[in-house]
């Protein structure tokens, strides 16, 4: 959730999906500012609800109890309205065959229907899920910008989803966090003081 969490930006509009992924990218997000997030998942909704600076738009339709998200005519009309700049979407599973797949045929249409509405699809999923075929596709690789992964995903996995221009992100290849600008002008000001000294 944190590594999704570090590419969304103050003023973002973001969606999240119903999903345990995407639950902890918006535990993630309670840092950033001036956020809108499109949701069908009820606990994202809830968690985010702590959070002032964020809008929470959540997608009316009919509630999937254990799942506890919303699906249906309602949701996929909403989206058609909305516009936003990133999506996370959860997977059951993922291939490079198939892209990111699904068990729930309703669950698998609102995904779609975000995906339409947003610029950027972000895959978030473990590695766990790689190489596993479920029932329905959600999206092929070529709809898919960046995974979001764990360490787990076998190096030959990571070179194959990259040639499919598809950008793999895992804690492992998080190569460096830019230094806020008020944290480098201290730094710098202290290198300063130091050199005159």
């Amino acid at each position: 959730g944190w590594l999704a969490a570090q590419l969304v930006s103050d003023r973002d509009r973001v969606i999240l999906d119903a999903g345990t992924t995407t639950l902890q990218v918006a535990n993630n997000l309670s840092c950033k500012s001036h956020l809108t997030v499109i949701t069908n998942n009820i606990p994202v909704a809830k968690e985010l609800s702590q959070c002032a600076d964020i809008i929470i738009v959540l997608l009316g339709g009919i509630v999937k109890h254990i799942e506890m998200c919303t699906v249906g005519d309602m949701v996929k009309k909403s989206l058609s309205l909305l516009s936003a700049d990133k999506y996370f979407l959860s997977a059951t599973s993922f291939s490079i065959p198939m892209g990111a797949m699904e068990t729930d045929m309703a669950e698998t249409e609102i995904k779609q229907a975000m995906l339409r509405s947003a610029a950027e699809t972000i895959l978030v999923a473990d590695s766990s899920k790689f190489d596993v075929t479920s029932l329905i596709q959600v999206a092929p690789l070529k709809e898919i910008s960046k995974i979001i992964t764990d360490d787990g995903l076998p190096a030959e996995g990571v070179q194959a989803i990259e040639d499919q221009g598809v950008e793999v992100i895992t804690p492992a290849r998080q190569t460096f966090t830019p230094i806020p600008d008020n944290i480098q002008l201290l730094v710098n000001y202290t290198s300063a003081l130091r050199k005159t000294n």
